[in-house]
């Protein structure tokens, strides 16, 4: 359903208020959607429990693991932050981390810790199906910002397949919450253009 409705209000929000404002207005719907309906359907108990509780040991086979929380991280530095330091100023570096916490946390929420708690016995609705709608959720943004669509849905499709089974292994997404923001964080373009008042437009 966020997929579906996402793909409806980012096209309608452009449209309406302009690529960047709509964008914006889109992204404020979608994580007050994230972080609202975890809390509605589970309640703050196990809300709470599902993001702050320490993860033990990863799961079994631990290196498989460990290369599902590296490799986004090291694909958005290597594409993303890397290569494009030089085009954007210091505002971009310095609120990137903001957005990007953000967004992880929010994303962690919905996309995580909902389908693991509620469905902890299911990878089905606890890990594949809500990954496969992650990773879906990403055409209505694109639909407004189209460039690198095929690095981004891969990427999403990595982070929802690798993230989602550690967060269903574990039912908690506190090893997953920090490379999430650390990956997102690199999109330093997107804040440029997007998150900044004096951006250059979209």
């Amino acid at each position: 359903v966020v997929a579906a409705a996402m793909a409806v209000l980012f096209p309608a929000a452009a449209r309406r208020y302009g690529p960047v404002r709509g964008y914006r207005y889109a992204f404020g719907v979608y994580w007050v959607t994230c972080l609202t309906v975890p809390v509605a359907l589970l309640g703050l108990g196990r809300t709470r429990r599902a993001l702050a509780l320490p993860v033990g040991e990863l799961p079994r086979p631990r290196v498989v693991a460990a290369a599902a929380l590296i490799v986004p991280v090291a694909g958005a530095v290597a594409v993303e932050l890397r290569p494009h330091l030089r085009e954007v100023n210091g505002a971009a570096l310095a609120v990137a981390p903001v957005v990007g916490t953000v967004n992880a946390v929010a994303e962690e929420l919905l996309w995580r810790a909902l389908p693991a708690t509620a469905h902890p016995d299911d990878p089905v609705r606890g890990w594949l199906w809500p990954a496969a709608a992650f990773t879906a959720w990403h055409l209505g943004p694109l639909a407004v910002q189209s460039h690198g669509r095929i690095r981004l849905l891969a990427g999403a499709g990595l982070i929802g397949l690798g993230y989602g089974w550690i967060a269903w292994r574990t039912g908690s997404i506190a090893a997953t919450v920090l490379p999430h923001a650390a990956t997102d964080s690199c999109g330093i373009r997107t804040v440029q253009a997007i998150w900044l008042p004096a951006g250059p437009p979209a």
